[in-house]
């Protein structure tokens, strides 16, 4: 990502066509996808605090070492609502725009709350439309509902469940899962499945970490063919970890996002005998 966003600011900078007698610059900061460090280092970029720790930092100086005082016109970032949340926060109060390229969580909607806050990619409530309109396209009427305890998790799962229950779907287990793996979690999550054991549409809103736990939940209940719609947070990929827990569950797997909804039901309408006998492996959309 880093070298991504260098090389798009050189290209503008080598050319006479796009922003003429403007050079922009850039500075890269790692928020390590942390609330804090994010909140931290935003104030860095556009108030007072840290400015000693970068005092030689890019735009502040000139070539003769002299302050110039400018503070960055904006921010590209973060890559997660929950730092999002705290840097759009602390962005806004200097009136500098932050626009965030995977953040999705519906509570960075609200403009009076987030003013600054801009994104390249649409809230989570359309992921909600389009997976309930997934689960009623395919008769998935009687479901499972594990999400993070974060502002994705809980506003995504909020979205599903009223449009779920406006649609006559069934929400047979409703459980919100912490991200750290614990004995009593997963005892908790392995019970309700094993409660709930005509449910065979399992939907996964939350970051990989939080997913993890259930899917090692999903395989110390020994399921079977169980359907599985996983809407991993704000764009993340795929880890090592979690293919090696779903190929152990036995599951069909869709690796959900909203943009792909047409495509992926028309896979799926074309696979219909694949959904009656799920293979055990791993389908990405």
């Amino acid at each position: 990502m880093a070298e991504s966003m260098l090389f798009a600011v050189n290209k503008v900078n080598q050319r006479n066509d796009i922003l003429p007698n403007v050079t922009l610059g850039v500075e890269l900061r790692n928020d390590c996808s942390d609330e804090g460090l994010a909140l931290w280092t935003t104030n860095t970029l556009v108030g007072s605090v840290g400015d000693l720790e970068y005092k030689d930092a890019c735009p502040y100086q000139s070539r003769d070492g002299n302050r110039l005082g400018v503070q960055p016109i904006g921010i590209v970032g973060t890559s997660r609502s929950t730092t999002s949340l705290f840097a759009a926060k602390s962005s806004g109060v200097y009136h500098v725009p932050l626009v965030s390229y995977t953040a999705t969580s519906d509570e960075l909607s609200d403009a009076k709350r987030f003013p600054y806050f801009l994104r390249t990619v649409p809230p989570d409530k359309f992921q909600a439309i389009a997976i309930v309109d997934l689960l009623l396209h395919f008769h998935w009427e009687y479901i499972a509902l594990f999400y993070s305890i974060d502002t994705y998790g809980i506003h995504g799962a909020k979205h599903i469940r009223t449009l779920a229950e406006n649609a006559g779907i069934c929400i047979a287990v409703n459980f919100p899962v912490a991200s750290f793996d614990s004995e009593s979690q997963t005892s908790d999550i392995v019970s309700k499945l094993q409660e709930a054991n005509k449910v065979n549409v399992i939907v996964i809103m939350s970051y990989r970490n939080t997913a993890n736990v259930v899917l090692q939940a999903m395989k110390e209940s020994n399921l079977k063919d169980i359907i599985l719609l996983l809407v991993v947070m704000d764009g993340e990929v795929m880890s090592k970890k979690m293919a090696t827990l779903i190929q152990y569950t036995g599951v069909y797997l869709c690796v959900f996002t909203a943009a792909l909804t047409k495509l992926f039901v028309s896979i799926m309408t074309n696979s219909q005998k694949t959904l009656q006998h799920p293979p055990n492996g791993i389908e990405t959309f």
